[in-house]
């Protein structure tokens, strides 16, 4: 088994080489994803297990960033995976659904919030060419030193260790499609809290200058998640 990840100095990564010795991490100064001929020159390793987590993730970067890093690199890493017959596993996000109500399950419509879940999508399209794939749908944090927070937007955004984890379960089983993790559902406010005591409660509608309005429930609904897991420990 020669498990191949990108991202290694990013939210995921992080914790993930922790947790995950042996598998070889990449960070964008080792391999640009948006290069083709970095990415080509990987299949010299012959990776059986691709865990792509590399993208750019700012709400508010250069749409140019997006499609470079989001969908060409993806696209890339997916032809990597066809070229080595390799399983590939991408880290995608909840707000490619509408983010309005809630509780979505991984065959619900999709509706991307902003442009960033829009690039997204577009990598998860690129996955999908892929026989053996997984997308993986989540929101995750580690450091939330914020000022305020929204008492009136939900998530089951899980801390970044706890994800990584799941990940790594996720990228050595057979599961196969798409599959939603995450949490108990809380308030922004409520998750912050817990980090910082002093953050104030706001509504969404005082979140301004934003290029969207704030999603009222960016929630999913994890039972297939759940199910793996279960019976994964039940063996």
């Amino acid at each position: 088994m020669n498990i191949l990840v990108t991202g290694a100095e990013g939210r995921l990564g992080r914790p993930l080489q922790d947790i995950w010795p042996q598998a070889r991490f990449l960070s964008r100064s080792q391999c640009d994803v948006s290069d083709w001929a970095q990415v080509a020159a990987l299949g010299a390793d012959a990776p059986t297990h691709i865990v792509h987590l590399a993208a750019a993730t700012d709400y508010n970067a250069d749409p140019q960033k997006f499609l470079w890093s989001n969908i060409v690199g993806t696209a890339h890493m997916a032809a990597l995976a066809l070229l080595n017959n390799a399983r590939l596993v991408f880290t995608s996000t909840v707000y490619v659904y509408p983010c309005e109500f809630g509780r979505y399950n991984e065959r619900d419509s999709l509706q991307p919030v902003g442009k960033y879940a829009w690039s997204k999508l577009g990598g998860e399209a690129a996955v999908r060419q892929v026989p053996n794939h997984l997308i993986i749908r989540g929101c995750w944090y580690d450091k939330l030193a914020w000022e305020t927070a929204a008492w009136d937007a939900y998530s089951t955004r899980l801390p970044a260790r706890l994800a990584a984890q799941w990940i790594k379960e996720l990228a050595l089983s057979e599961e196969q499609g798409v599959i939603n993790i995450g949490g108990p559902v809380r308030s922004l406010y409520d998750i912050v809290k817990e980090q910082n005591p002093t953050v104030r409660a706001i509504s969404r509608d005082e979140l301004l200058n934003l290029p969207y309005e704030f999603p009222a429930s960016a929630c999913v609904d994890t039972t297939r998640a759940n199910f793996f897991r279960a019976t994964r420990h039940a063996d």
